[in-house]
């Protein structure tokens, strides 16, 4: 018969960690490493504290959960899971009361910040989270487009926005698609 001790004992992490998985504490690291980095992104594309906070809280969680990720991958995974949450918290349970009210509560921290920080936050949600994903975090149009759910025209489109808006030129004439997320609230 055999016994296992508790020196013989594999936990997931280990086994995980020899593995070349991204563990737990791979992805502490992470997130204490690049928390402004990934702060910042959260707060861009969900445009409010609160929900800044939620959504990196949550990232980290995922990712802390996350078996499947090489450790050279963490720190990408990381932002894309970042991404992905705030997605979700802007997209899946937005309604025109609620933006309203979080529009109303951040127009004070808002007027505070550069300018340029403050043009994103003003972009239409999903202009938003085309410009910060495809201009400022440099994703592929088409990694834009699959997380967002939308054609790649529609990135192309939100991105030609949300660039003349930034910089500060009139909104004239662009076509708008209302497909995927794209239909959402704007």
């Amino acid at each position: 018969m055999f016994t296992t001790t508790s020196s013989t004992r594999v936990t997931k992490a280990s086994r995980d960690a020899a593995a070349g998985y991204a563990t737990r504490a791979d992805f502490c690291e992470v997130f204490i490493d690049s928390i402004d980095r990934l702060y910042t992104l959260a707060l861009l594309l969900t445009a409010d504290r609160d929900r800044a906070e939620h959504c990196f809280l949550s990232a980290f969680e995922h990712c802390a959960r996350s078996t499947t990720v090489f450790r050279e991958w963490a720190e990408s995974w990381a932002k894309r899971t970042t991404v992905m949450t705030a997605i979700l918290i802007v997209f899946r349970s937005q309604t025109p009361t609620n933006a309203q009210v979080r529009a109303e509560k951040n127009e004070g921290a808002v007027s505070r910040l550069e300018p340029l920080f403050t043009r994103v936050l003003n972009l239409a949600p999903f202009d938003r989270f085309v410009y910060v994903m495809s201009v400022l975090e440099r994703m592929p149009d088409r990694e834009c487009a699959l997380l967002l759910d939308c054609a790649v025209r529609d990135v192309v489109d939100a991105k030609a926005r949300a660039v003349i808006l930034g910089s500060d030129h009139q909104h004239q004439n662009f076509p708008t698609r209302e497909k995927g997320i794209a239909a959402c609230p704007r």
